[in-house]
């Protein structure tokens, strides 16, 4: 499994440019998040309407990224 480190998040509900992020918005600092590969119509999907994955997937993924919190860091379930 291949992982980013350092990466700046912004939860919205809407995805938009990092430039144009407020600073009233959700924005959270994780250590290390899993990447995948993915085909181009599915990341349209996941972009434009609700996308569900199977449960095989959020397995691999359970438990594997990592959120910093003030000079400690907390595994999150999934992301």
């Amino acid at each position: 499994m291949n992982y980013i480190y350092d990466i700046v998040l912004n939860f919205n509900e809407n995805a938009y440019n990092f430039y144009d992020w407020y600073k009233e918005d959700n924005i959270e600092l994780y250590i290390k998040v899993p990447v995948f590969k993915i085909e181009e119509d599915i990341l349209k999907k996941i972009s434009t309407s609700i996308f569900t994955v199977d449960k095989e997937f959020l397995s691999i993924i359970y438990n594997k990224t990592i959120k910093y919190l003030a000079k400690k860091s907390k595994s999150i379930k999934y992301a």
